[in-house]
């Protein structure tokens, strides 16, 4: 590489780096980037991703050279706003994601709450529920018990009550004659 070459190379990576800190103090740092810290960070700055390499010249990279030194001023300035705005913006951010995470914190809690209240109210339900299952189940097996006896006892009064119709038949049952008259009868049963 020659020197006109190298001098291309070093006023486009100057021109570069400005474009990036300027385009960052519009937009904010994007994530993932990180910002350097000085002047000499800057010129040692290297970001594949950015196009970045790092500049080796440090008499190059001056405030005080004749050819790049008001570039690099203009990154001075754009570093120095960054610094400036990057330290307010995070003390800001700290504290406004703070909040939200109390917010999310105190929505979390709530929902954890009426969650447990549902629960405790389901189980309360469920718990009544097999309680009457468990009092009706007894219920049906006292019945089924009382049927049981009722058809036991029907049963045996059936039987008792057959035999003695049977026995009542036989005992009083009166003879009747057609065509006598009753003196007749009783004088034959005598």
């Amino acid at each position: 590489m020659n020197n006109a070459q190298r001098t291309a190379e070093l006023e486009a990576q100057i021109k570069l780096r400005l474009d990036i800190l300027r385009e960052w103090v519009r937009r904010g740092v994007p994530n993932g980037h990180l910002l350097p810290r000085s002047l000499t960070k800057v010129r040692m700055w290297k970001d594949a991703q950015l196009g970045l390499s790092a500049i080796g010249s440090s008499s190059s990279f001056t405030t005080t050279h004749e050819r790049y030194g008001r570039y690099i001023c203009e990154i001075a300035k754009s570093l120095e706003a960054l610094h400036a705005g990057h330290k307010k913006r995070s003390k800001l951010s700290k504290s406004k994601q703070q909040r939200q995470l109390r917010s999310q914190n105190e929505d979390y809690r709530a929902a954890l709450t009426a969650a447990a209240n549902k629960y405790v109210i389901q189980k309360i339900a469920l718990d009544d529920a097999e309680r009457l299952v468990r009092v009706l189940q007894q219920s049906q097996r006292e019945l089924e018990a009382e049927v049981s006896e009722l058809k036991s006892a029907s049963t045996k009064t059936a039987a008792s009550s057959t035999s003695h119709r049977s026995d009542r038949r036989s005992n009083n049952v009166t003879k009747v004659e057609f065509g006598k008259s009753q003196r007749d009868c009783e004088k034959k049963r005598r």
